[in-house]
Order: structure tokens, then sequence, then C-alpha cells
């Protein structure tokens, strides 16, 4: 969970690393994020799909 300090720079470090080896966001990387008060969201996931994946 993104709330969560030590998960949140993991994840970070985790993106640059995707970054560093080519890829980018809405191209051929998504991402999602949650924390405890916002979990994640099937609907964004769905049309994240739709949008990047299948247009």
């Amino acid at each position: 969970m993104v709330d969560n300090e030590d998960y949140a720079n993991s994840m970070v470090n985790k993106i640059n690393i995707y970054i560093n080896n080519g890829y980018r966001f809405g191209d051929n990387f998504l991402m999602t994020f949650e924390t405890m008060i916002y979990p994640i969201n099937m609907q964004v996931v769905n049309s994240l799909i739709e949008e990047v994946i299948l247009a």
C-alpha cells in the first residue's frame, strides 16, 4: 500500500528501474495505486485496459 512509507519508497525505486529499462506509462506499462483509504478501483483498471490495451 502506498500509504506505507517503506512500500512507497520501494515502489518509486522499482518505477525508476522500469523507466530506465524502456517502460513508459500508458505505452507499454500501466500503473494502479491504492491506500488503506482508497483501495484499488476496478472501474479504473477496466478503463485503463479498454483505453490503452484494447484500443
